[in-house]
């Protein structure tokens, strides 16, 4: 079984310390907490993500990280909705999600986190992350 001991105020105190100096920075977004923490007493790098679909969700996904100061690559096959986003990304692109090359071309390779919104799209949205996937991104939401 396991104990634990209960905290005294010192040790309290010293966790509080200890967390305080690992935050950066925080700030309620939506009614959730948020904290950025620092790598070893620096920034940690710089997250790259993309967003394959700029409907309402992917819209709204690349809203959120421009007002984080995230990097951004938006993908849409619509060059009505790359136009109307493109003012908050890094870079954005009229693309077929699942165009190997095409996604090679646009820097896909460089991207930490895909996120797959393409609404009804079943077959497209697996497509693209198996692509993604080959690719080497780690981290793929679909």
């Amino acid at each position: 079984m396991l104990s634990i001991p209960n905290p005294t105020a010192n040790s309290v105190s010293a966790i509080e310390r200890r967390v305080n100096e690992a935050i950066d920075h925080s700030f309620i977004k939506n009614g959730l907490f948020v904290f950025i923490f620092r790598k070893e007493g620096k920034f940690a790098m710089k997250k790259q993500y993309a967003v394959f679909g700029l409907g309402r969700f992917g819209g709204s996904l690349v809203k959120e990280f421009y007002e984080l100061g995230a990097e951004v690559l938006a993908l849409d096959i619509d060059q009505e909705k790359v136009n109307q986003y493109s003012e908050f990304v890094t870079f954005a692109a009229q693309i077929n999600g699942f165009d190997e090359e095409a996604l090679k071309q646009v820097g896909v390779r460089n991207i930490d986190h895909a996120f797959i919104s393409f609404g009804e799209n079943i077959e497209s949205s697996i497509l693209t992350s198996l692509v993604l996937k080959e690719m080497g991104i780690s981290k793929v939401w679909a």
